[in-house]
């Protein structure tokens, strides 16, 4: 399930405090940055390559792994999942084998190396990366801590560990509140663990509570990183969600057509994010009956996740499965049976592997009961369940939204047919 993972916009440098102008690699690195900005990955991956070239020929082992970081987290905007895996494990590996290795790189490398394995839905894993990542930064007030929390929330959010999710965005709030006051957090931060929260909140009915978090996400995104940023549209991607749930299917309809604009532009159509809110325009419009508008939405969904996602991944099959219902809605029951049978046993496969992954998890929290609150995880009674029954999790992070909807509307409504290539608006083409 992707997200738009807690932490800087741009990941903290651990290196080359102090350096003075005219440092080549600082300058590549801040040329990246700017590139970031504006969402032309592929420039600054141009620029971060030869950051690290000079790294590499100076010997600077921190530097090294500072790029790499950097590189990956490119790489995990960009969609690539199995190229940021990559370069996350480089990183950590240099990061632990520096004879003084300095606590924030190995940290840095240990949270991304996390996010990308959430990202590929090996969840058992991402729990156990955030838990080494947080008792290395147990006594340190840094936004890291709001990273790993929010990430081992979202972890619990994805497993159906609901009342433990809420009470790790707790901490994390409070984690944020003590930088806040030094100003060390970045509104990007608070938006990110807002929206997060409020997705909790929605998957427990708890409306109220989730459109409050929404609108503080909202604020803090208008903030950082702008009001059209792909953060923005997973806020307002959000909102929709809570539209649909409360049967205001043109708000939502008008709330998606936004985040897809802001999306496209930014990420291009073939982008696993924008996928993934074809995916959830493709839900609405089933909701409502309009099957033969549903039907090339979810073909475009199904035909992105299976190349950048895999076929093994939650969005993928309840993509698939989606997609097969709007089939026999609109009378192509052969297709409909052929999706079927080739998705329904992934959909069985999938519900084993979250039933192992829990219980691991759930280890996980145990060996964590020194650093959090008493959790009722074991407890069968608990809200614990496995999310959207056998699909697989609900994509909920990938959506948020502000309670104020009156000036979100866009004047046309959600496009009713899936991107062309020649469609797809993507600046990053190298």
């Amino acid at each position: 399930m992707w997200v738009l993972a807690v932490g800087a916009v741009w990941p903290p440098s651990t290196a080359g405090a102090g350096t003075t102008g005219g440092d080549p690699w600082e300058e590549e690195v801040d040329r990246a940055r700017q590139a970031t900005l504006e969402y032309r990955y592929a420039e600054a991956g141009k620029h971060l390559r030869l950051a690290l070239k000079i790294a590499e020929a100076h010997q600077q082992p921190g530097r090294v792994t500072d790029t790499l970081a950097r590189l990956g987290w490119i790489a995990r905007e960009r969609g690539e999942a199995a190229e940021a895996l990559t370069l996350y494990e480089r990183a950590l590996v240099l990061a632990e084998d520096d004879p003084g290795p300095r606590q924030e790189s190995l940290v840095i490398a240990l949270v991304g190396l996390a996010t990308v394995r959430y990202d590929t839905s090996d969840y058992a894993e991402a729990a156990r990366i955030y838990g080494r990542a947080l008792r290395i930064e147990r006594h340190n007030p840094e936004p890291e801590i709001a990273d790993m929390l929010g990430g081992l929330a979202r972890v619990c959010t994805a497993l159906g560990y609901l009342s433990e999710a809420d009470q790790l965005y707790e901490l994390a709030f409070k984690s944020m509140l003590v930088l806040s006051r030094a100003q060390r957090v970045g509104f990007y931060d608070v938006a990110v663990v807002a929206r997060d929260a409020a997705a909790v909140a929605t998957r427990q009915g708890a409306v109220a509570r989730a459109e409050e978090s929404l609108q503080l996400a909202r604020e803090a995104a208008e903030k950082q990183p702008g009001p059209d940023s792909p953060m923005m549209a997973s806020v307002l991607s959000e909102l929709a969600r809570i539209r649909r749930t409360q049967g205001r299917f043109e708000e939502a309809e008008e709330l998606y057509g936004r985040a897809l604009e802001i999306s496209e532009r930014a990420l291009g159509a073939h982008h696993p994010w924008v996928a993934i809110m074809y995916r959830d325009v493709a839900d609405l419009c089933a909701e409502r009956g309009t099957h033969e508008l549903a039907e090339p939405l979810y073909w475009w969904a199904l035909l992105v996740l299976e190349i950048n996602a895999g076929t093994q991944h939650p969005e993928t099959i309840g993509a698939a499965l989606g997609y097969a219902d709007t089939l026999d809605a609109v009378g192509k029951h052969d297709e409909a049976a052929k999706l079927r049978a080739q998705y329904e046993p992934r959909r069985k496969e999938g519900k084993a592997r979250r039933a192992a992954m829990r219980e691991d998890v759930r280890k996980v929290l145990e060996s964590l009961s020194d650093l959090l609150p008493p959790s009722n995880v074991a407890d069968e009674a608990s809200e614990s369940r496995d999310p959207v029954g056998d699909q697989g999790p609900v994509h909920g992070t990938n959506a948020e939204n502000p309670a104020a909807e009156g000036d979100l509307r866009v004047s046309e409504p959600v496009r009713k047919r899936a991107p062309t290539s020649s469609e797809e608006g993507n600046k990053d083409e190298d």
